[in-house]
């Protein structure tokens, strides 16, 4: 098989010119992937979604992020990821220990979707609280948790 060459389609170099390709156009700042700071409090919220929803898909896994991100925000919380994390009675791995177990444990699938939930790409903005089983009216079920 004979390789293509412009002298193969009935061109002669003085009928061609070589261009460089055009660079590509930078994607407008609100498309960018933005990145996300690898702090100790990012690491908090990686290590409490992988306790608390490690065994979940990605989407469980966000929306765990999104019930402690969604509490910071909203005013009858504590303000900070620390302290929603750290409340009494809030999160049973800071009981257990499962949180601690998880902080040298994390999966690629749970930084993915912490950090997606962190570049405000919110799965979900209303969701305040979750459980293993239903507690209340308005509740509704992703995989393993009850979301509210």
């Amino acid at each position: 098989m004979e390789k293509c060459s412009m002298k193969n389609i009935g061109l002669s170099p003085d009928q061609y010119e070589l261009k460089p390709l055009p660079e590509p156009e930078p994607e407008p700042e609100e498309k960018q992937a933005k990145t996300v700071e690898k702090t100790p409090t990012v690491h908090l919220l990686y290590s409490t979604v992988q306790a608390e929803a490690g065994n979940q898909d990605l989407m469980g896994q966000q929306l765990v992020a999104d019930v402690i991100l969604n509490r910071v925000e909203d005013p009858r919380f504590p303000s900070t990821i620390e302290e929603v994390i750290y409340s009494p009675g809030q999160f049973s791995v800071v009981r257990n220990g499962a949180l601690k177990k998880a902080q040298g444990n994390i999966s690629p699938q749970v930084v993915q979707a912490v950090n997606t939930e962190l570049t405000n790409e919110r799965l979900n903005t209303d969701v305040l609280y979750f459980n293993n089983r239903p507690n209340g009216s308005g509740c509704w079920q992703y995989g393993g948790h009850w979301f509210k």
